[in-house]
């Protein structure tokens, strides 16, 4: 297995592009050496290089440049920064190739940035494993690396909430990381710990194929890198705020609760567009408002009461044990339905503007096509909903008629008929893209309502998106392209069928499944749901609801019907 060799555009052309995009009015560069990244800047900047090498015109027309020559650690623990109060808007890492500084100059950049600020790193793609040592005078090639490629699988496993990108550029790539955090204390309270673990681990004992697939999903997909939207700093800062409003109780339960993940896939891909965007949870829903807040709801058992003060959407991803009253759906200014048959239906009672389909997704950083295609096992992740009345859940009540063998991981498999082939109760959100890329098929079923009304689970897009069959209950209506890919079954005979028939599949069939799975990401992933939205959102904001018209006349259209 060979690593991916870069073969984009110039790694300075696409700063350069970054810049323009950008238009950053605080600029920050960690190993500046020549100064050919630093004279692209046009804002104030400060440079930091133990030993500068200038041989190009770095001042230009920028308002301020400082130079620092000493360690970046030096520089970070003088609080120059903090001093001036200077918040960084974009950051070039650029300096010592090993991981342990690489680590520290992110934290410390991190530190002193905004949510809506970039950091671009450098050569974190080698393209052979002589590139990776750690110390430059045994490299074997004219080009050192370093291991700062482990800055991905570190930041990818602590820190989901940032959004990564990999810009495939010359000659060892970029790696773009946005929706930063600065009060996150994950990496400082930890970089003990990491560096421990990650310090001699070589590329080799992680796996060249594990790196190709962590590096490749994140490059600009379906979009080629010369459409990649960069919102400059100024848009980032007039930008929207997403709060969305799921029905998890409380923190303590996110880990275990589908629409915590869900909103953090969303949050992520509004970061990406430009946005800022928080989760919410239910004791947390009634917080103090930020301006331009937006309030999505990801319905569930719980309704929500919207503020009079911003805009308010709601998306019914599956249906609920609380139904939802048309005067509560009138409260909203959008509704998004996961099903094309409710969305008709609510679009008829609502019109035509204000209901729409929106299906379910995916987060292509999690479900990825896995670059080893040999799979074993039937898995299903879910907790036994049926465990109260002693049963088990519908696809697992075939499978086990069936005689076929499952790997089971979920809550409240105890004590049930098929105990023994229960894994876990639980599978990090994080390492689920992993384990359903290793299965021969993963296992689905609905709720009755799901079933009934065409609300297609998450757990068919997620599969779908790692290239993995699945095999499900009837479901009323599935998203077009799907049908080839999932065996429906409704009896013990038919599933048994189902598995001989994914076992029997042939080459050109799978390379059909998996050349579909590279085409979600253009089409289910939360960055498209996520377009979507903010132009909804950006619709209701330039209309007349804005400033509150609208709502005073539904209002009083709503308490008319309701008294008649």
């Amino acid at each position: 297995m060979q690593l991916i060799r870069s073969s984009g555009p110039y790694y300075l052309d696409v700063l350069a592009r970054m810049h323009a995009a950008l238009a950053p009015e605080r600029y920050l560069e960690i190993g500046s050496e020549t100064g050919a990244s630093l004279r692209l800047s046009n804002g104030r900047s400060i440079a930091v290089d133990p030993g500068f090498r200038l041989g190009h015109e770095v001042v230009g027309s920028k308002p301020e440049t400082l130079l620092f020559q000493q360690t970046s650690d030096d520089f970070f623990a003088s609080g120059f920064l903090r001093k001036l109060s200077w918040t960084v808007d974009f950051a070039f890492l650029d300096g010592m190739h090993q991981i342990e500084y690489l680590l520290r100059d992110f934290i410390n950049t991190e530190a002193h940035a905004t949510p809506d600020s970039v950091v671009a790193i450098h050569d974190i793609l080698p393209w052979t494993e002589n590139m990776t040592v750690r110390d430059r005078r045994h490299s074997k090639t004219p080009a050192w690396t370093g291991d700062v490629w482990k800055i991905i699988p570190i930041l990818s496993e602590l820190r989901p909430d940032l959004q990564l990108r990999v810009i495939d550029c010359v000659p060892t790539g970029l790696l773009v990381v946005e929706g930063l955090d600065p009060s996150s204390r994950v990496l400082p309270d930890r970089i003990d710990t990491i560096v421990e673990t990650w310090r001699d681990k070589a590329l080799s004992e992680f796996g060249i194929a594990r790196f190709n697939a962590a590096t490749s999903h994140r490059m600009p997909g379906a979009l080629s890198f010369h459409r990649t939207v960069w919102p400059s700093m100024k848009a980032r800062r007039n930008n929207l705020f997403f709060s969305i409003k799921h029905s998890t109780p409380n923190a303590k339960l996110c880990e275990h609760w589908g629409d915590h993940h869900f909103a953090v896939g969303l949050a992520k891909a509004l970061k990406v567009l430009g946005h800022e965007a928080e989760t919410a949870t239910l004791d947390t829903w009634n917080a103090p408002r930020r301006p331009n807040q937006v309030d999505i709801q990801l319905r569930g058992q719980n309704p929500f009461t919207r503020s009079p003060d911003g805009p308010f959407i709601m998306w019914i991803i599956y249906p609920s044990g609380a139904p939802i009253s048309e005067a509560e759906a009138d409260e909203a200014d959008h509704l998004f339905v996961a099903s094309p048959l409710s969305a008709e239906l609510w679009a008829k009672r609502l019109g035509s503007d204000r209901a729409s389909y929106l299906p379910q997704c995916f987060d292509p950083d999690i479900m990825t096509v896995p670059a080893k295609t040999r799979r074993d096992g039937l898995l299903f992740v879910a907790n036994n909903h049926d465990h109260r009345q002693g049963g088990v859940r519908p696809i697992v009540e075939l499978a086990n008629a069936a005689g076929a063998r499952l790997e089971i991981w979920g809550h409240f498999w105890d004590g049930s008929k098929v105990e023994g082939q229960v894994r876990g109760k639980l599978i990090e959100n994080a390492r689920l893209g992993a384990a359903y890329g290793q299965a021969e098929a993963v296992l689905c079923d609905h709720l009755p309502l799901m079933r009934q009304r065409g609300f297609a689970s998450n757990r068919i897009f997620d599969a779908l998106a790692c290239a993995t069959p699945v095999i499900t209950d009837p479901v009323a209506t599935l998203p077009d392209g799907f049908a080839e890919f999932v065996h429906i079954v409704t009896t013990p005979e038919e599933f048994t069928a189902a598995v001989a028939a994914l076992r029997a599949e042939k080459k050109a069939e799978r390379a059909r499944r998996v050349a579909f799975a590279r085409k979600m990401v253009a089409l289910h992933s939360f960055e498209q749901r996520a377009r979507e939205i903010v132009l909804v959102a950006q619709r209701i904001i330039g209309g007349p609801e804005a400033s509150g018209v609208r709502r005073g006349i539904r209002d009083a259209g709503t308490a008319g019907a309701e008294n008649g």
